[in-house]
């Protein structure tokens, strides 16, 4: 099992726990967590985040095909409302460097099956590259507590 931890800045009470709905946790770059204070600046920064979401939301409602490494890959790349779709990239019409912002990296994580796929770039040109995590889980120690 996955979950979605938003964090704010402040103390613990700024931390906000998601939840898998339909076996699927889908994140952009704004709060989701309905217990979040609405204090979200980066809406004025990022307004297309909504967006980016519900297309991700469309494409996935719309799939007939396996929701696989493959799909997500596809959809990671996608460029509806080009430049700022799921895949976005920097928009030439931007006047100003943090108005000029892009995807620099995505990732696909697989954790029944101890997998992830991580495209160290802007996933439309940047190849995925799969990563089997399930050896390293099997050598890390157990926790078996902690001295203070």
């Amino acid at each position: 099992m996955a979950i979605d931890v938003e964090s704010a800045p402040g103390d613990y009470a700024r931390l906000f726990v998601g939840y898998p709905q339909d076996d699927l946790l889908l994140h952009t770059n704004h709060f989701r967590n309905p217990g979040f204070d609405l204090r979200d600046v980066s809406m004025v920064v990022m307004p297309d985040s909504p967006f980016r979401l519900a297309r991700l939301e469309q494409v996935i409602a719309a799939a007939d095909g396996p929701l696989d490494a493959a799909f997500w890959q596809r959809l990671l790349g996608d460029h509806a409302m080009f430049p700022l779709g799921v895949c976005c990239h920097p928009d030439p019409r931007a006047t100003t460097a943090p108005e000029r912002y892009a995807t620099v990296m995505a990732v696909i994580m697989d954790p029944a099956a101890k997998r992830m796929w991580l495209a160290s770039g802007n996933p439309c040109s940047v190849p995925f590259e799969e990563l089997d995590y399930a050896d390293f889980l099997a050598k890390a120690p157990a926790v078996r507590g902690v001295a203070a």
